[in-house]
């Protein structure tokens, strides 16, 4: 009997430059990391009520991620990096962020080649162009200015949409769960579709 990957997780500690804790930088994998299938999944930023909730979303992320890849067959394993913040995001300063970014290319060298990231909730293109130049192993558009990986990714949800309701939105009500950089594109543009109504959480 085949036994399932048995999920894997790394951390590292965050600090500034005086030493002041920022969070801690959590990859989580579905299984183990290696160069010849590495792991794949964004860095997401957030202020998590315990660091038990942190360790969990991202254990439940890259087991998300590992059926998307598993799906497509992109020969990647399911992962995600997950930042625990230790203070609200938004009090957080460019050099917080640096600091993050810094210790996450460290983390990803360390690993070399065994995973990839990009962008995910509070990471931008920016950060993930400013990520690429301290190490290789970023997959987010870096480079391309007039390609965002936030709206490719809204095309492709709006597509799918359209797949499951035979090809059109028009007169349909629909939901859109979450509202940022991706959620808003959809609905704005199952609206431009011709949905009837698109709420949002």
């Amino acid at each position: 009997k085949t036994r399932a990957p048995q999920p894997a997780t790394l951390t590292r500690n965050v600090q500034n430059q005086k030493g002041t804790p920022l969070g801690k930088l959590v990859l989580a994998a579905a299984g183990p990391l290696r160069a010849d299938r590495p792991g794949n999944g964004g860095m997401r930023l957030w202020q998590y009520s315990s660091m038990e909730k942190a360790d969990a979303e991202a254990l439940n992320l890259a087991i998300g991620m590992e059926v998307k890849h598993t799906t497509f067959n992109t020969g990647f394993t399911g992962a995600k990096l997950v930042c625990a913040a230790a203070s609200p995001v938004s009090e957080w300063s460019s050099g917080d962020k640096q600091q993050l970014l810094d210790t996450a290319a460290s983390m990803l060298t360390d690993l070399d080649g065994a995973m990839y990231t990009g962008c995910d909730m509070n990471t931008t293109t920016h950060d993930m162009d400013y990520l690429s130049e301290r190490c290789p192993y970023v997959l987010a558009a870096v480079g391309n200015p007039d390609c965002c990986p936030n709206t490719a990714t809204a095309y492709g949800v709006v597509g799918s949409v359209e797949a499951v309701l035979d090809g059109s939105v028009s007169g349909k009500t629909l939901l859109v769960h979450g509202c940022g950089n991706v959620g808003a594109t959809v609905a704005e543009k199952l609206l431009s579709l011709g949905a009837k109504r698109v709420y949002t959480v």
